[in-house]
């Protein structure tokens, strides 16, 4: 699954969530279709299955674990049933990161695909070649061959989370607002500017990659220029007021996030040499 962070509410004072509870065979939620799914799943003895979250949280799987098991909670005390124990004991929420970017859909691609291969597609995904696909390996269970794809199955994805969301999430918060002030209006211009293009530039490779964890196999300083390259694309030319939006959640955790450990390391911003604790 993959829902933005507001997907996961499980409050009974939301009109679709109080819906939910009250036709949980018709639910309108994707918490609430993750439970009816599992409840059915339980009551005619097929077994469970791994619900595999692929959002920017943190913990991805921790949170859509914590809202299932909320909703089965909420359902239980109406019906009289333990789904909540039959969550916790058998069904397994893995995390996992997608790297890739995907712009908003416009009108154009409708129309080139129509034209060129008759196809009308109201809503077609236009995304970049790059892609990467990590995922913890965490599931009740058979888990189909993911590696056959280009997967990578890992113990842990939070390091890779950190990558990913510190220098192209984190680069795209940095270059959306700067652009704007600047009025311009795609990722493509902004990187076209040499002021914004040195900006990048320093910010992922001095002041975010010194920080990033050691990952096997992967190799920081291609990975960043890859994320520049990527963002100046101009055939995947990305809305910089898109990227501004829901900043109050997206800056702390992307950009003030590298700030932070560098405080808390004593390191100079800049420079990345140390630097004397100040008052």
């Amino acid at each position: 699954m993959t829902v933005t962070s507001e997907g996961y509410q499980v409050r009974s004072d939301i009109p679709a969530v109080r819906h939910d509870l009250a036709a949980p065979e018709d639910p309108v939620t994707a918490t609430g279709l993750l439970v009816a799914a599992l409840r059915r799943r339980r009551a005619a003895g097929t077994g469970p299955f791994t619900v595999l979250s692929c959002d920017n949280l943190d913990d991805s799987g921790a949170a859509v674990r914590f809202a299932v098991l909320e909703f089965a909670g909420l359902l239980d005390a109406q019906t009289g049933e333990d789904l909540t124990s039959w969550v916790r004991e058998n069904v397994t929420f893995p995390s996992g990161m997608v790297d890739r970017i995907t712009p908003t859909t416009s009108p154009q691609p409708s129309d080139q695909i129509e034209g060129e291969f008759g196809v009308p597609d109201r809503w077609p995904v236009v995304t970049e070649t790059f892609r990467q696909w990590v995922v913890e390996d965490d599931f009740c269970t058979e888990r189909p061959p993911l590696e056959r794809v280009g997967v990578q199955v890992v113990d842990d994805v939070a390091p890779w989370k950190v990558m990913k969301g510190r220098l192209l999430n984190g680069g795209h918060c940095a270059l959306g607002y700067l652009g704007v002030l600047a009025e311009l209006e795609t990722t493509d211009q902004a990187m076209a500017e040499p002021v914004l293009s040195e900006y990048m530039s320093r910010l992922l490779r001095e002041e975010i990659a010194p920080l990033l964890p050691e990952l096997p196999g992967q190799d920081t300083d291609e990975y960043v220029r890859t994320t520049l390259d990527r963002i100046a694309n101009p055939a995947i030319s990305d809305s910089l007021l898109r990227l501004c939006r829901r900043g109050s959640t997206k800056v702390p955790h992307h950009l003030l996030s590298s700030l932070g450990e560098a405080r808390t390391a004593r390191t100079s911003i800049m420079s990345g040499s140390p630097s004397e604790e100040r008052s």
